[in-house]
């Protein structure tokens, strides 16, 4: 009996860390397809890499890769102080989430992690 109690606590912290885990907006659980022309983020060494590629007038995926074990997110705007945030993703620690993005019109974005404001960057819809 102690030992049908341990796995089935064990397997409802497992449910409830994968329920926590996905945000609005992510793309299926594994095995189900990823689009290849994704636009990534990756955060590393408490920094971003270099900027995605976007393409205008689409929604689109974004994966944001967080290699620190601090948490990061990517908020998205469309103005440099913020005033327009066009995409808000959740805080992650060392892990991976694909957000799918609406649409956004050519120009400048610029993107932020809301916990670290130090780490910035900025890409091209176009």
């Amino acid at each position: 009996m102690q030992r049908l109690l341990t796995g089935l606590a064990a397997l409802a912290i497992a449910v409830f860390a994968a329920a926590c885990g996905q945000a609005s907006g992510a793309q299926p659980p594994d095995g189900a397809s990823v689009d290849p022309n994704a636009a990534t983020i990756v955060a590393s060494g408490m920094a971003f890499g270099a900027a995605p590629s976007v393409r205008v007038g689409a929604d689109f995926s974004l994966v944001f890769d967080n290699r620190d074990a601090a948490p990061h997110n990517v908020v998205i705007a469309s103005d440099e102080g913020f005033a327009n945030v066009v995409f808000h993703g959740d805080i992650v620690t060392a892990s991976s989430i694909t957000y799918r993005v609406s649409a956004l019109s050519a120009g400048t974005y610029w993107f932020r992690c809301e916990v670290h404001p130090d780490m910035t960057g900025t890409f091209v819809a176009g």
